[in-house]
């Protein structure tokens, strides 16, 4: 089991068992998640890293399989793969609609790209 499925067995058994009125199961749960949104993902294999961002997304274009095969291309070419969001993030026009992009590319940076 990954490091991300223990932190997400973990995450749902504090969901399940604890009273979320209690101060330390919302603490716990606090930390857990905390945990994972600073979780170092390099060491996922392409294809892993391809179906994390997958199931986080709607629609991927073109395919998880795809993405698995640029992932693993650059890895081949000892270089990060490079995922790119046209946006200004200074510009007025931002707005919270787009953080779930970002997010996702903070994932990759995670994975080490």
């Amino acid at each position: 089991m990954t490091r991300l499925a223990q932190s997400v067995q973990t995450a749902t058994t504090l969901l399940r068992g604890a009273d979320l009125a209690g101060y330390q199961a919302v603490t716990d749960l606090l930390t857990e998640t905390t945990a994972r949104r600073t979780m170092d993902l390099s060491d996922l294999s392409p294809s892993e890293q391809a179906e994390l961002i997958a199931a986080r997304t709607q629609q991927l274009q073109p395919s998880t399989a795809a993405l698995a095969e640029r992932v693993a291309k650059a890895a081949a070419e000892d270089r990060k793969f490079i995922a790119k969001f046209g946006i200004d993030p200074t510009g007025s026009e931002v707005h919270l609609g787009h953080s779930v992009p970002m997010v996702l590319l903070s994932r990759f940076q995670r994975m080490g790209h």
